[in-house]
């Protein structure tokens, strides 16, 4: 939501467009679809960090209402201005707050309602709803090439209030309920979501654990009120933010995963078909990547941590086999990504790319927030949350905006390089149990069990972890 590719179709200006689009009649041109696209990632990354603050004091089903709200703000605000104003700008960031502010509410909402057994597996669905969101928009762009863009952004406002109409009569996440002391809304939010009665025996085992363990988790004691200050002052907190921070450097600078793939399409269709075309290939590759995740991450499956650990190897072996093809010592030229290279050279970074986008979305493209969410307590889930995807978000603005001119100076091969090496770095910090930046041993397991609790005196407001 907030980010398809659609809405350019007629806000793009080049000069093979020029018998259908009239160049001088407000279109944008390169430079400043460069601006549009990074409003919409630097907006994103306000959107996270605002998502994580919304979904603690609004709910998680309030904040998911309000990035609705603010996507059709954003749509509309982009054909009043004109293509070309400060205004488009401003939408375009604001769509990006509304995606910015999902990345991270959904996969809490998600998490914290499922069942230990499937918890992994719908947050990774997650994942795959966005890859066949993607395929989407690119059959869209594809039918409406040339619907003007107006039309296209209002359909989105429209789209966006009924998103949050939706997701208004979904149930509230219990433990969100929990931590507002609500036993009743706890109660009826699990009824809901196991399909059973709420006087059942079964509701009433799990909110009483919900509830218990949760009342153990939050600062008793006015002087003992949780502040962002704590994520750097105490250990049980820094320690899970410093691996989701590294987890989400991973998934971003280790290769161009989906929120930067286009700088991949563009290149490889100099050679390969349009950039839709080459999209749709890494995008449904993508897709049955997640597929994978689902069942690595799955009752039956080996679970967090080998999900990653063949993601990483994957995307491994992708980025240096691009690297190989663009080095001069192999093929005797200095051949660019893309386009320069002998076809067998070029034929192997088309295939290797679309590896990587299925090994990516094999792993790396759901533990890392989902480590997240289950990392941090559930005081402090929400903004630990919410910096994690801001992260994300923030180091796919830097990929969006360098990638470009790395490549057209170094050819590729040192960018690919880099890659490789952040890959490979990845897998040798994770490979060793029982290492910190490894996922936590949370397969099968409750929120709450991720942690171990010591009960001391909750009275005195008194708490602390275990070992």
């Amino acid at each position: 939501m907030g980010y398809t590719r659609a809405a350019y179709n007629t806000l793009v200006c080049t000069k093979s467009d020029e018998p259908f689009v009239d160049c001088d009649g407000g279109a944008v041109d390169g430079d400043d679809l460069v601006n549009l696209e990074n409003a919409l990632l630097a907006g994103a990354v306000f959107g996270a960090v605002l998502g994580g603050w919304a979904m603690d004091s609004m709910g998680r089903r309030g904040a998911m209402r309000a990035s609705g709200a603010i996507a059709a703000i954003g749509w509309i605000a982009i054909p009043l201005g004109g293509a070309d104003s400060t205004l488009a700008l401003v939408g375009r960031a604001l769509t990006g707050a509304a995606a910015g502010m999902s990345s991270a509410v959904t996969p809490t909402l998600v998490a914290e309602t499922a069942t230990k057994a499937s918890r992994g597996q719908l947050v990774a669905f997650g994942q795959l709803a966005f890859s066949l969101g993607v395929l989407t928009q690119i059959a869209v762009a594809l039918v409406g090439k040339w619907v003007d863009y107006g039309v296209l952004a209002v359909a989105g406002a429209v789209y966006s209030v009924l998103y949050a109409a939706v997701v208004g009569t979904t149930p509230e996440s219990p433990r969100w309920f929990a931590s507002r002391d609500n036993s009743v809304g706890v109660h009826r939010s699990l009824a809901v979501l196991r399909a059973l009665p709420v006087t059942s025996v079964e509701v009433e085992e799990e909110a009483k654990t919900v509830m218990h363990s949760v009342r153990l988790t939050p600062p008793v004691r006015e002087e003992q009120r949780f502040s962002v200050l704590n994520f750097f002052t105490q250990r049980h907190l820094s320690q899970p933010l410093l691996a989701g921070l590294a987890l989400m450097a991973m998934q971003q600078l280790g290769g161009l995963c989906s929120l930067a793939m286009h700088g991949v399409n563009y290149s490889m269709s100099r050679t390969n078909g349009s950039p839709d075309e080459v999209a749709a290939v890494f995008t449904t590759s993508q897709a049955f990547g997640c597929v994978a995740c689902m069942w690595l991450l799955g009752e039956s499956g080996p679970g967090r941590r080998i999900a990653l650990l063949v993601s990483l190897a994957g995307a491994t072996v992708a980025n240096l086999v691009i690297a190989i093809t663009l080095n001069p010592l192999f093929f005797g030229a200095a051949p660019v990504f893309g386009s320069g290279a002998a076809e067998g050279a070029s034929v192997a970074q088309y295939v290797a790319a679309t590896a990587f986008a299925w090994f990516h979305a094999a792993g790396l493209g759901t533990v890392p927030t989902l480590v997240a969410v289950e990392s941090f307590p559930q005081y402090a889930r929400g903004k630990g949350v919410g910096f994690v995807a801001g992260a994300g978000w923030y180091l796919a603005l830097c990929l969006r905006s360098g990638f470009h001119s790395l490549v057209a100076y170094s050819g590729g091969l040192a960018v690919f390089t880099f890659f490789g090496a952040v890959t490979a770095a990845g897998l040798s910090a994770v490979a060793p149990r029982g290492q910190k930046l490894a996922p936590p041993e949370a397969d099968r397991m409750e929120l709450e069990e991720v942690h171990a609790w010591e009960e001391v005196d909750l009275a005195a407001g008194k708490y602390a972890y275990l070992p």
